[in-house]
């Protein structure tokens, strides 16, 4: 939502923008790609088969079908908000196709440094981690090697060190993946920013009656609701 926001954003500015995002639904007519709402916002019907190196589960669809998408619109500026269920290889196929072309990263969460789903927890528990190493990853997960989490983590910054500029949501996030390695100049910090909307007025209350109230525990976001109304928009 993020993404398409900002791409909603630089529409309403008069940019010219292309947004792509990956579906999960098959292609229609064997292409890869399906257009939406104008042929604007484009949708990548592929998927990965490697989570552990986050690659595409069709390497033609990086340096051929993604290539070739590259060519045609011929981007100045690439913003990428995600690699899973696409590929990471897609920011090396960027500097490859075009070489002048700026690339931004805005970094949502810690996949890269984790492999247990980017939670910075001790698989099995709830003890956090501040940073990890090849070795004791591979204490996490017994059916990997100290030598496969080098490879992973070398892999991973040979694809950032092509990155112009990476953007966090927040300086706890910026310290993490500086403690890994990559350069504070590249990192900037600009909170998540949403379109401004008018909220409901929460429905008055019988006599008696109290608000509910709803704890939403996101891993390490709490959120409490105190309008009902919302449940409709909740999936509980």
């Amino acid at each position: 939502m993020a993404a398409y926001n900002l791409f909603k954003e630089y529409e309403r500015r008069g940019i010219d923008t292309l947004f792509l995002a990956r579906s999960g639904e098959p292609s229609h007519g064997g292409s890869v790609f399906s257009t939406r709402n104008g042929g604007r916002e484009i949708l990548f019907h592929t998927a990965m088969h490697d989570w552990f190196n986050f690659r595409c589960v069709e390497a033609k669809h990086i340096w051929h079908d993604f290539r070739d998408l590259l060519k045609r619109y011929q981007p100045t500026v690439v913003h990428f908000h995600h690699y899973a269920h696409m590929g990471m290889e897609m920011i090396r196929e960027v500097k490859n196709t075009l070489p002048n072309a700026k690339i931004m990263f805005t970094l949502h969460e810690y996949l890269a440094l984790c492999f247990n789903n980017g939670q910075m927890v001790k698989p099995g528990g709830t003890k956090l981690c501040y940073g990890g190493s090849p070795v004791d990853c591979a204490r996490c997960f017994s059916d990997k090697s100290a030598a496969d989490f080098f490879l992973r983590e070398t892999y991973f910054k040979s694809l950032f060190d092509l990155v112009d500029v990476f953007i966090s949501p927040s300086h706890f996030l910026i310290d993490r993946y500086k403690a890994w390695g990559l350069p504070e100049e590249k990192m900037v910090m600009i909170e998540k920013g949403q379109p401004v909307a008018e909220n409901d007025q929460p429905r008055p209350l019988a006599k008696g009656e109290k608000r509910m109230r709803i704890l939403v525990n996101l891993n390490t976001y709490s959120v409490s609701f105190e309008h009902p109304e919302l449940l409709t928009h909740c999936p509980v």
